[in-house]
């Protein structure tokens, strides 16, 4: 999911099952009925979105807890937390919204560029595809994959997070 506006706002849908030390039981809910009565309940600000010709209810991602969105990322980047470096993950759940959105955006194109060299395409050959796909210059998509290269798969999102604050 990438975001170009300063809010990112999550599904609740996407919140089953996710730990949130707010809740008493310390983790959501397994549907998202449930989940939304919670978000009610606990005092949570939920927002009704227009979506498929129809309406969704979805929470501002800066107002879930630091575990909440860590966690949320890292489903999103189909990450399993076992794998994962938690010093990382913690310092980058501490970043702003428009910081994951962009590392979001690296990597989804950066899983791209490997899904090629996957498939046998040579390292320079998917860089360069991809940079003619996407408009990001050759020499940008070379740092990013450099940013990455020798990191588990596991913790590219958090690796990948520009280092300047917008």
């Amino acid at each position: 999911m990438i975001v170009e506006t300063r809010d990112i706002h999550v599904f609740i849908s996407s919140l089953v099952g996710l730990p949130c030390s707010l809740l008493p039981r310390r983790v959501f809910p397994a549907s998202p009925r449930m989940v939304r009565h919670d978000l009610c309940l606990y005092g949570f600000q939920t927002t009704k979105r227009s979506c498929r010709g129809g309406w969704r209810i979805v929470i501002n991602f800066s107002d879930l807890p630091p575990e909440t969105q860590i966690a949320y990322l890292q489903r999103q980047a189909a990450v399993d937390p076992a794998g994962t470096n938690p010093a990382l993950w913690e310092e980058f759940g501490k970043t702003t919204p428009k910081t994951i959105s962009e590392a979001q955006r690296r990597h989804t194109i950066i899983c791209a560029v490997q899904a090629r060299i996957d498939r046998g395409a040579t390292r320079g050959r998917a860089l360069s595809e991809i940079s003619k796909e996407t408009g990001v210059p050759t020499i940008t998509l070379r740092r990013w994959y450099s940013r990455v290269d020798g990191v588990p798969r596991a913790d590219w999102l958090p690796a990948l997070a520009p280092s300047w604050e917008p």
